[in-house]
C-alpha cells in the first residue's frame, strides 16, 4: 500500500469562526479517515493470510 498523504496531524491554530473551524474539521476528518482505511485494509489482509506492506516517506517538521 502506498499512501500519498501525511500520517501525522500538524498543529495549525484556527481563527474563531464557522468557516475556519469547519475547514479545519474537514481536513482532520480526511486524515483520520485515511488512517482508518489503512487499518481496515491491514486487518483484511491479515484475516485472509496476505502480506501487508505500507510505504511512505517520512516528512521532517523542521
Amino acid at each position: 500500500m502506498i499512501r500519498n498523504a501525511s500520517l501525522n496531524p500538524v498543529y495549525d491554530p484556527v481563527k474563531p469562526g464557522l468557516f475556519p473551524i469547519a475547514g479545519r474539521s474537514f481536513s482532520a476528518l480526511l486524515l483520520t479517515q485515511g488512517i482508518g482505511d489503512m487499518y481496515l485494509i491491514y486487518l483484511g489482509a491479515k484475516r485472509d493470510g496476505l502480506d501487508y506492506h505500507l510505504a511512505f516517506i517520512r516528512m521532517n517538521s523542521t
